[in-house]
């Protein structure tokens, strides 16, 4: 009697362990699936960000404002002052020789917009005037040095330059030489404002390896009216799906201007564009159409 007891006893136990075991693998096979659910779920959390990486992965945009140097900041409400409160990607190109030349430089700069040098060159219609000094392809090499050097002493805290007209001048190949060696010299970048098809200065300073850009749009021409700048968005559109990066340039010479152009970076950025500063343009030219 007393060994049967102890057989039944025995095989209870064997019994509640083998029920034990399978306890435990129970709980191991859930854990392992738990544990593999939370896995899966940090993969999708790093899928889906960060949104930073859309943004740079958009096409770009960037503005630079032509001419100035005529306004008195000290206006409170002056047109000057608006403009520099347009978005910090946007850049400032500043005519030397100019009342007001170095107090914009200064302004500008004051509410972190880029600065470069407007530099007067030589247009083909002679009955414009591109200003007191100009770059002409009649001026020898020390003629034109003397007179960049000049620019930039009055500009002197300018990241690059761009034409101030200059058809004729940026069509001649010597005379760009010199500028873009002077410009490699003094390490600032050169926007080639395309103010003719005959240009040669963007493709030699690519050539020279001086970091350059193009302009591709002029937004106050033919006309600085809102009529004019929807074509151009529309056209923005166009580029948008070929994700082409695009240079636009305008000028700061009126109030319409400027409204014209707070309405186009709004409209623009609602497209999908990333504005970003011309500095940022100088690798990202060329995507093909």
């Amino acid at each position: 009697m007393e060994k049967a007891i102890k057989v039944i006893l025995l095989i209870l136990l064997v019994l509640t362990m083998q029920a034990c075991k399978n306890d435990n693998k129970k709980t191991d096979d859930d854990t392992s699936k738990d544990s593999l659910l939370a896995s899966m779920e940090t993969i999708q959390v790093i899928e889906r960000s960060p949104d930073q990486d859309i943004i740079d992965s958009s096409p770009k945009f960037s503005i630079v404002i032509d001419d100035f140097g005529n306004y008195n900041e000290k206006v409170k409400d002056s047109l000057l002052i608006q403009f520099c409160q347009l978005p910090e990607e946007v850049t400032f190109a500043v005519l030397p020789n100019l009342a007001y030349t170095e107090r914009v430089m200064d302004l500008a700069i004051d509410y972190s917009h880029d600065v470069i040098i407007h530099v007067p060159m030589e247009p083909t219609n002679k009955s414009v005037n591109p200003g007191k000094e100009y770059i002409r392809p009649s001026d020898d090499e020390i003629t034109i040095i003397n007179k960049l050097n000049d620019f930039h002493k009055q500009v002197s805290k300018a990241v690059g330059i761009n034409n101030h007209m200059g058809s004729l001048a940026t069509a001649d190949s010597t005379t760009m030489e010199t500028v873009l060696n002077w410009c490699h010299a003094n390490d600032l970048f050169f926007i080639d404002s395309a103010t003719s098809t005959q240009t040669v200065a963007y493709s030699l300073a690519k050539q020279m390896s001086v970091p350059t850009a193009k302009r591709a749009i002029f937004l106050d021409v033919p006309n600085p009216t809102a009529t004019n700048v929807d074509k151009y968005i529309e056209r923005m559109k166009k580029y948008y799906k070929y994700e082409k990066d695009i240079l636009i340039i305008t000028h700061c010479t009126s109030k319409e201007r400027l409204d014209n152009l707070k309405y186009f970076i709004e409209e623009v950025n609602k497209i999908g564009y990333n504005m970003v500063k011309a500095s940022q343009m100088l690798e990202l030219q060329e995507k093909p159409i």
